[in-house]
């Protein structure tokens, strides 16, 4: 039981993080409220009534931890606990409508009273004091959510390159979840996964592009379905790099010419990868080929007539020359914000929008955390 248990409650999460992104209408939206009821109902009917709560740190069903207890204790008790209460008791009969308006509840930024409804209620039902400090919502940091996500990207990029159909389920979670996370809150700090070993860049830098360009597409007034193409773009932007030989990627010495023309052709590569398929928003075969393009003509793939840059491909490109910067590599010690900033600046307008680099500044690169990195010899522009 626990396990349909942890699926059901796992769906409503999803359900919860893609509603405000995407709204109720939504396909997949839908479909997570509906496998939840459903998974409840098939549990209720044989239990009647089923208490999960937290208890030091872990989501409980009676003396047993929810295998997916960490990611819910993350997200779905967090917005639980800022409402002071750690716990949610179902009993049989509990609706998808009564699971809507939980979910509108949980996702609500103003005050309001406690959710009750006929099928479902609140209580403090672990051992320790609930949480009764004054956050509210909109300041819950859902810490680790980009590096939960690598396994299901590295999964999903895979299936690409082998021409297989992809899980649009899974790849609409994932954009779901990181985007959430990126603009549920403009003060919250940005959850960027972490560089352990070289050969994990791709992955690592492709999550924090997508939570950075959430972030600053949010920042100019984008939302909805737009914010989701984008998220998907720049998960996606990236990936022509996987038919780049990994040890050439990771090259610590400087790359041969004809290596170097190799990594630049991974736009191009990428972004016929992408042209064949029609389960990807057209902008992500877009931002993948243009997102080292720059505005004043320049970057790559080199074109023999001046081309206009897509917004969505600009907001990526911000984002990825940002994260680029701030990472160590092995061939340079990665920068720490302020000097990554200035490399930047010093190529705002031939590169990209000014404008557009001062909403990150202004809104966006407060949320990333500082390092104390040694700074980088002769630091240049230079995103691949």
């Amino acid at each position: 039981m626990i396990q349909i248990l942890d699926n059901a409650l796992t769906s409503l999460q999803a359900g919860v993080c893609a509603l405000e992104l995407y709204g109720e209408d939504h396909p997949f939206v839908k479909k997570q409220f509906s496998t939840s009821a459903e998974l409840l109902a098939d549990i209720l009917a044989r239990a009647g009534e089923v208490r999960v709560g937290l208890l030091d740190d872990r989501v409980m069903l009676s003396d047993e931890a929810m295998p997916s207890s960490a990611e819910l204790e993350r997200t779905l008790f967090t917005w639980l606990r800022n409402h002071e209460v750690d716990g949610i008791v179902l009993r049989a009969g509990v609706t998808e409508k009564e699971l809507r308006d939980f979910a509108a509840f949980l996702s609500s930024r103003e005050e309001q009273p406690l959710f009750k409804s006929r099928h479902i209620s609140l209580a403090v039902i672990a051992c320790g004091q609930p949480d009764t400090s004054d956050r509210r919502f909109e300041d819950v940091e859902l810490a680790h959510v980009g590096a939960k996500h690598m396994p299901g990207l590295h999964s999903l990029w895979d299936r690409m390159l082998q021409g297989q159909e992809s899980d649009d389920a899974h790849l609409m979670g994932i954009a779901a979840d990181l985007a959430h996370a990126a603009t549920e809150s403009r003060s919250a700090m940005l959850p960027l996964a972490s560089l352990k070993r070289h050969d994990e860049y791709t992955f690592v830098h492709t999550i924090n592009v997508a939570m950075l360009a959430s972030a600053l597409a949010e920042a100019v007034g984008v939302s909805g379905q737009t914010l989701h193409d984008i998220t998907t773009a720049a998960l996606m932007h990236d990936i022509g790099k996987q038919l780049i030989p990994q040890g050439m990627l990771n090259k610590a010495g400087k790359l041969t010419k004809e290596e170097f023309r190799l990594v630049q052709s991974h736009p191009s590569l990428g972004a016929n990868l992408l042209l064949a398929r029609k389960d990807l928003p057209d902008i992500a075969t877009i931002v993948t080929y243009e997102h080292h393009m720059q505005l004043a003509g320049g970057g790559y793939p080199v074109l023999s007539r001046p081309r206009k840059i897509h917004f969505a491909s600009q907001i990526v490109q911000v984002a990825d020359i940002f994260d680029a910067l701030r990472t160590d590599r092995p061939y340079r010690a990665a920068m720490t914000r302020n000097e990554a900033l200035e490399v930047m600046s010093r190529s705002a307008g031939p590169s990209f929008d000014p404008a557009l680099f001062d909403v990150f500044i202004d809104r966006v690169v407060g949320r990333t955390e500082e390092n104390t990195v040694e700074p980088a010899d002769e630091p240049q522009l230079v995103a691949v």
